[in-house]
């Protein structure tokens, strides 16, 4: 029998955008004809300080071909934007799940700020070798090359880093984008 039903996370840092990211993808999945069920999920600290744990923000959705009645419990898809998105949402993932991650912001300072390897214990290796299907993307480096020749501050855009990832996310499940855009 086919899967009828996917449990998807985005997970970043409060401030990314996770949750218009995700309720836009919600959105667009809806339109489509599939059922959904989402949940935001709040960081517990308000304005708690980059790249730290407690200042994650996530937004689950599961869709389906049939009904749907949660937003599920094992992920089969996640997308962290930070070390820190990946380190509190590991626990929820399948194995064999894909993850996709921005792999600049796998910094050394961001890793040994979580306490986390910088050698071969490596979280992105670490990944690969337990068998979940990555897609490291550099997701901030492409963002600059592609706005390289606009007068945009570097913070505008890596401001859209979580829009990338809605058209990433639509390519994987081949969703229009048109109801996104301006």
């Amino acid at each position: 029998m086919a899967k009828t039903l996917i449990t998807i996370k985005l997970a970043g840092d409060s401030g990314d955008g996770i949750q218009l990211t995700g309720h836009r993808l919600a959105m667009i999945h809806a339109l489509f004809g599939s059922e959904v069920a989402t949940h935001a999920d709040y960081p517990a600290e308000i304005r708690a300080p980059r790249g730290t744990t407690y200042g994650v923000s996530a937004y689950q959705i599961q869709i389906g071909c049939t009904r749907v009645f949660t937003p599920g419990d094992k992920l089969d898809v996640l997308l962290a934007l930070s070390p820190a998105a990946l380190s509190v949402t590991m626990g929820q993932v399948k194995d064999g799940a894909l993850i996709i991650v921005d792999k600049d912001s796998f910094t050394d300072d961001a890793l040994q700020k979580l306490g986390l390897p910088t050698d071969d214990n490596h979280p992105l290796l670490a990944l690969n070798r337990q068998g979940y299907q990555l897609i490291d993307l550099p997701i901030s480096q492409l963002l600059m090359s592609l706005f390289s020749q606009d007068k945009h501050k570097k913070k505008d855009i890596l401001q859209s880093k979580n829009f990338f990832c809605l058209g990433v996310l639509c390519w994987l499940f081949e969703r229009d984008t048109s109801s996104t855009e301006l």
